[in-house]
């Protein structure tokens, strides 16, 4: 599958009340389509950053 945008090495924070975790996120169409493990060129490093929405 071919994405807009893959951000890596993110941390996650799911509203869920359980501890974040790192992941990547895979966006298509200005929505988040993946959350997990990916592996694609376009991505932006956040290792030692956090995001939040």
């Amino acid at each position: 599958m071919s994405y807009d945008v893959v951000i890596k090495g993110g941390r996650i924070y799911d509203g869920s009340g359980l501890p974040s975790f790192l992941a990547d996120v895979a966006v298509q169409s200005g929505r988040i389509v993946e959350v997990g493990r990916i592996d694609r060129e376009r991505a932006r490093d956040l290792r030692g950053r956090e995001t939040q929405r």
